[in-house]
C-alpha cells in the first residue's frame, strides 16, 4: 500500500507549509531592503542643500556583483525634483570603480545619473581581462531598478582587444 504525504488543515503538507513560510519571510525581507535602498529619494523639498548617503547593489560588467554607494549633495530644484552632485564608489567580485557626477531624482524610485569614473579589474571580470585600469563616462537610469551603460578606455594594461570596454549593468539604488 502506498503512503500519501500527511496533509495539514489548509491542504498542504508540512514541507509545503515550511516553504510557504520561507517565501513570505523572503518577500518581506526584499520589500524592507527595497524600502531602505529607495528611502533617500523621498526627501521633502528644502530651501537649503543637504548631504545624503545612498547605498546600491549592481550586477554587470566588469565587476560581476558589486556593492557601493554615493555621497550626494542634494539641492532642491522644485517641489518634486532634486539635483545632486555626488561622489560614488563600488567594489565588486572582479573590480571596483570610483567617480563623480550629477544626478537628478524625483520623489519615489526614479532618477538619472551622469558620471565619470576610473575602474580597476581583478580576478575574473566579465568582458575584459583582469589587472587593467579604465577611465570613462556612464549613464544610469532608475525606474524601480537602475539600468547602467558606460564607455571606458584603457589607461593601464595590455590585454588584446581590451582598449575599450562597454559596461552594462542592472541594480538597485545608486
Amino acid at each position: 500500500m502506498r503512503h500519501l504525504p500527511r496533509v495539514g488543515s489548509a491542504g498542504w503538507t508540512e514541507r509545503e507549509k515550511m516553504w510557504q513560510k520561507r517565501r513570505v519571510h523572503t518577500i518581506s525581507f526584499l520589500f524592507l531592503a527595497l524600502n531602505l535602498l529607495l528611502s533617500p529619494c523621498t526627501v521633502q523639498a528644502q530651501e537649503s542643500s543637504s548631504w545624503v548617503l545612498r547605498p546600491g547593489l549592481r550586477i554587470g560588467t566588469p565587476e560581476r556583483l558589486a556593492v557601493g554607494g554615493g555621497l550626494l549633495m542634494v539641492q532642491s530644484s522644485g517641489i518634486d525634483h532634486f539635483t545632486s552632485l555626488g561622489l560614488f564608489a563600488e567594489g565588486g567580485v572582479a573590480g571596483a570603480r570610483v567617480g563623480m557626477g550629477v544626478a537628478t531624482t524625483s520623489p519615489g524610485p526614479s532618477g538619472f545619473q551622469l558620471r565619470t569614473s576610473i575602474m580597476r579589474t581583478w580576478a575574473e571580470p566579465w568582458g575584459v581581462a583582469p589587472n587593467q585600469t579604465f577611465v570613462g563616462a556612464e549613464i544610469r537610469l532608475t525606474m524601480l531598478v537602475t539600468l547602467s551603460a558606460g564607455s571606458y578606455w584603457r589607461l593601464q594594461g595590455n590585454a588584446p582587444g581590451d582598449a575599450r570596454h562597454i559596461s552594462l549593468g542592472v541594480g538597485l539604488g545608486i
